[in-house]
């Protein structure tokens, strides 16, 4: 992650089926990350972000947001929906470091929810209390108990992804092959374009009370490309775009 992400919290009301006394208020929150989005590119005249910048004039917008340390995806991302630093969650690294035969420290990325995170977050608390919830590319959340749908950030996604998740999707002609290999290897601007569907069907189709979702492309474009280059501008179009396909 490149130091800073974007993100967002959502709130949407969906009043079907929802008495008339209780339709005012929103039954449906959405937290969207836009990994290495850096918040210089919100104020950015060459950043396309068209829908970001209509959900921030329609809602309300912090100047900016203090980076864990360390501030990598994992760790960050934890802290969000724990309200707590690394130094207690736990979530060090994008993964686990464990000691090979050799003594030497090596990161195991499929470790469980269970396993790296310390402490609840807030979508255990929320499953808790009676409330649907879903996570699509969120970090840390392989085998998460108090996820109803999940289609984890590991390095093996659909072998931990929840199954009846992905005979929808597949069925839904969002996933074309429910195969790993098939989707390790597609390039990673289709993998945001699948998590993006894959986050409208679940929102269509099951209509979490609570939702994660996490855009990678713009990350890996930058590490690649470097930050304000025309592909990390494309980059965030498409996320962009996303966005406002999913609205």
């Amino acid at each position: 992650m490149l130091r800073t992400l974007i993100a967002l919290f959502i709130t949407a009301n969906f009043t079907a089926g929802i008495a008339a006394e209780n339709s005012a208020k929103p039954h449906h929150v959405i937290l969207i990350t836009i990994d290495g989005a850096a918040a210089f590119y919100f104020d950015d005249p060459k950043a396309p972000l068209l829908n970001l910048r209509k959900l921030a004039a329609e809602g309300v917008v912090a100047k900016g947001m203090k980076v864990s340390n360390p501030s990598v995806t994992w760790p960050n991302h934890t802290t969000l929906i724990t309200g707590v630093s690394p130094a207690k969650h736990s979530v060090l690294y994008n993964g686990l470091m464990l000691p090979d035969k050799n003594g030497a420290l090596q990161r195991d990325p499929e470790r469980s929810q269970t396993e790296l995170v310390a402490v609840p977050t807030v979508y255990d608390f929320l499953h808790k209390k009676g409330f649907s919830t879903a996570g699509i590319n969120w970090p840390c959340t392989k085998d998460a108990a108090a996820l109803d749908y999940t289609f984890p950030d590991v390095q093996n996604q659909l072998r931990y992804t929840t199954p009846q998740l992905i005979q929808e999707l597949t069925a839904a002609k969002i996933l074309d092959d429910s195969s790993e290999a098939a989707f390790i290897n597609k390039s990673g601007t289709k993998r945001d374009e699948i998590w993006a569907e894959a986050a409208g069907y679940v929102l269509q189709k099951h209509r979490p009370n609570f939702m994660l979702l996490h855009f990678l492309f713009a990350d890996g474009t930058q590490h690649r490309f470097g930050p304000q280059t025309t592909e990390a501008y494309e980059a965030l179009d498409s996320i962009d775009q996303h966005i406002g396909k999913l609205f």
